[in-house]
């Protein structure tokens, strides 16, 4: 099934310019424009102060799955494709990636968390939101640099830390000694 998948989805690479073109975007520069709007989004949303909270612990859930899923390539050392795969070229420049393992993916882990801990605080905003990390995660499917697997591990990853660190800092915040430390700041 994996295999399967990542050869449909890979498949879509080299058919087009305009096909390519998008893919490479949505690779990389798509996650920088949709982090601009994320904050656009903080500021102007009228939330009695909340804003920063909420981006406090969207952005701690964010880093902490980028890091964890740095950690993991490390203890997984899973090949990407176009390293396991003799018929794979990578579509996006591979230099950065060479020594890296693929299992999960940090781009997913990373804007799944965001889903994960935005959903407690803006819920309609993260059902929109959730096609992100999957855009993000195709796309580097089908660049070569990514197996489906990977990419669905890095999904659930960033959700359960975004849970997580939502469930922490609201434990550390809705306890009596939590209020007054939050009533402080």
């Amino acid at each position: 099934m994996n295999d399967s998948l990542f050869h449909v989805l890979n498949g879509l690479a080299g058919r087009s310019e305009a096909g390519d073109t998008l893919i490479i975007f949505l690779t990389n520069p798509f996650a920088y424009l949709v982090a601009v709007i994320l904050v656009i989004f903080f500021f102007h949303h009228k939330d009695e102060g909340g804003g920063v909270r909420d981006g406090v612990v969207i952005l701690s859930a964010a880093m902490l799955s980028w890091f964890l899923a740095l950690a993991l390539k490390e203890f997984f050392a899973e090949p990407r494709p176009f390293v396991a795969l003799e018929d794979i070229t990578p579509l996006i420049s591979v230099s950065a990636l060479d020594g890296s393992g693929a299992f999960p993916s940090g781009h997913t882990a990373f804007f799944a968390s965001v889903v994960g801990s935005l959903y407690f605080y803006h819920r309609r905003a993260a059902y929109w939101f959730a096609a992100v990390p999957l855009l993000i995660g195709f796309a580097r499917v089908a660049a070569g640099v990514h197996f489906p697997i990977d990419i669905l591990g890095g999904y659930l990853l960033g959700l359960a830390i975004g849970f997580g660190v939502y469930a922490f800092y609201h434990m550390r915040t809705d306890s009596p000694s939590g209020r007054e430390r939050e009533g402080a700041l």
